[in-house]
């Protein structure tokens, strides 16, 4: 697991066993997950910028790393439905 996709393990650690596997099987989702950590960095650095816009930017990456976090969140959860019909 890359330390950008440690991040989401951070954030949903009571599901830590469902990502792992669904990041072994699903190329898609360690791209998702692999983007959220990559805009949590992103925000942690506008948040701390003096830059003049850094407000902006960083509000910016929140919202996009709370559309990734319902990504994934529908990704596991469409991955327990399809682990239910399986069986």
């Amino acid at each position: 697991m890359s330390t950008e996709t440690r991040y989401i393990v951070q954030r949903y650690p009571e599901r830590k066993a469902q990502i792992s596997r669904l990041m072994l099987k699903n190329p898609e989702f360690r791209t998702i997950c692999s983007d959220y950590g990559k805009c949590l960095e992103a925000r942690k650095y506008w948040d701390q910028s003096n830059d003049p816009s850094a407000n902006i930017k960083a509000e910016d990456y929140r919202y996009l790393c709370k559309v990734l976090e319902d990504e994934i969140l529908q990704a596991l959860e469409d991955s327990v439905d399809l682990k239910e019909k399986n069986n």
